[in-house]
Parts: structure tokens; C-alpha cells; sequence
């Protein structure tokens, strides 16, 4: 809220969140394995899908560097 108050209100609220079931993760676990077994692969590919998306979006908005 501070930020709120401080910024003004957002245009846009983005919830992202992550999929145990996506394939980039399903891929590299091992046959006993669950994908709770592995936060260092979760947290690997959240911030890689969370990369792109953000690339696409200041790509669309024309922001990009």
C-alpha cells in the first residue's frame, strides 16, 4: 500500500505463478521423483518463463532495450 501511495495506482496487476505439472520441469525429474523434491528446477524455470513474459510485454508496449 505504500507503494500505492506513493506511485499512484498500477495500470496493470500481473499474477504469475508457477505449474509443477509444466514439461520444462515433468522433463528433468527423475522417475521417483515430484516436482516438490526440486525448488532449485521450480524456481529455475519460474524465472525464466517469468523473463520472457516480461520481455513480451515491454516488447508490446514498446519499452524494450
Amino acid at each position: 500500500m505504500a507503494i500505492v501511495c506513493y506511485f499512484s495506482k498500477p495500470d496493470l496487476f500481473i499474477t504469475f505463478i508457477c505449474n509443477p505439472k509444466w514439461p520444462e520441469i515433468t522433463r528433468k525429474l527423475l522417475s521417483y521423483q515430484v516436482a516438490a523434491n526440486r525448488p532449485d528446477l521450480i524456481t529455475r524455470v519460474f524465472h525464466i518463463k517469468l523473463q520472457k513474459m516480461m520481455k513480451d510485454l515491454c516488447k508490446k508496449i514498446g519499452l524494450e532495450k
